[in-house]
């Protein structure tokens, strides 16, 4: 190995973390569109100011809550829903003569946990290991096998003459 030829391999070295950071960031884009969306219609029971957890988190769209006895879409202004932990608190008062006082909760909810998004949690965790353990192992080895081969070529070289 020669002096002329450690342009090559730098070269190389920078190809194969290009590559691998290609495929790092190509991986991260489909785990993040393994995500499905669900809708779903609930039927709960709150109490005034009181909230209750909806039975899933993650929560992108609300599309409307129905009063579950009259089926009287009930104003924005009546109830509050935080998305992410899909807590609902109603807040005015929507009771009639007969009234359940449960409501009809339509949503939209992102499911996480497909077989899709938990294979390319396997796949990045896997290269994860790959640049925090053996990234650098695999470099030093690179670069000692590269001073060794200048160290024997001129060694060589000299013994030639």
């Amino acid at each position: 190995m020669e002096v002329n030829a450690l342009p090559t391999i730098v070269l190389l070295l920078v190809s194969a973390g290009l590559l691998l950071g290609v495929g790092l960031i190509v991986h991260d884009k489909f785990g993040l569109a393994a995500y499905s969306d669900i809708d779903v219609n609930e039927n709960i029971t709150p109490s005034t100011d009181a909230l209750v957890a909806l039975s899933h988190q993650n929560l992108t769209a609300v599309s409307q809550v129905l009063n579950a006895t009259t089926l009287v879409v009930l104003p924005e202004t009546n109830y509050s829903i935080n998305l992410t932990f899909g807590l609902f608190n109603l807040t005015g008062n929507e009771t009639a003569e007969g009234d359940t006082g449960s409501v009809w909760v339509y949503y939209t909810y992102r499911e996480s946990e497909t077989p899709t998004k938990l294979a390319m949690d396997d796949i990045v965790t896997a290269e994860a290991d790959i640049s925090s353990t053996w990234l650098a192992l695999i470099v030093v080895v690179i670069m000692l096998a590269i001073i060794l081969g200048l160290i024997i070529t001129s060694f060589t070289q000299r013994g030639a003459r």
